[in-house]
C-alpha cells in the first residue's frame, strides 16, 4: 500500500478510536428501592345501604362526532347517521356504566340542544 492511501484510512480509525474513548463507562442501571407497604381499607357498598353522603345527579348528551374539528376525518367515506348513533350509542353505554356503579344519583340522557 502507498503511504498516502494508508494515512487516508488509518485517520478515521484513530479519530474513531480517540471519540470513544471519551464516552462514559456504562453502568448497569440500578433498581430504585421499593415503596413500604400501605395498609388500605375500602369501604364494602352493600345495595340497598343507606348511603353516607348526598349523591350527584348527572345529564349526559350525546358526543359530537367531530366532523368539523378534524377535516381528515370528514374526508373518510363513515356517514353522519353513523357517526351520530354512535354518539349516542357511547353515550348510553357511559351512564349504564355510571348507573352501576351506585356512586351517582340519577344518571340521564338528554338528546343532543
Amino acid at each position: 500500500m502507498k503511504p498516502k492511501t494508508l494515512r487516508t484510512l488509518s485517520l478515521p480509525l484513530i479519530l474513531t478510536t480517540l471519540i470513544s474513548a471519551c464516552g462514559n463507562p456504562t453502568k448497569a442501571p440500578v433498581a430504585p428501592p421499593l415503596p413500604e407497604p400501605v395498609n388500605i381499607q375500602l369501604d364494602q357498598y352493600q345495595p340497598g345501604q343507606a348511603q353516607l353522603s348526598p349523591t350527584l345527579n348527572l345529564t349526559l348528551t350525546p358526543f359530537d362526532d367531530a366532523t368539523s374539528a378534524d377535516p381528515s376525518v370528514a374526508s373518510r367515506e363513515v356517514s353522519d347517521t353513523l357517526r351520530r348513533a354512535e354518539g349516542y350509542y357511547l353515550a348510553w353505554q357511559l351512564s349504564q356504566t355510571l348507573e352501576r356503579t351506585q356512586h351517582w344519583g340519577a344518571v340521564r340522557l338528554t338528546p343532543r340542544a
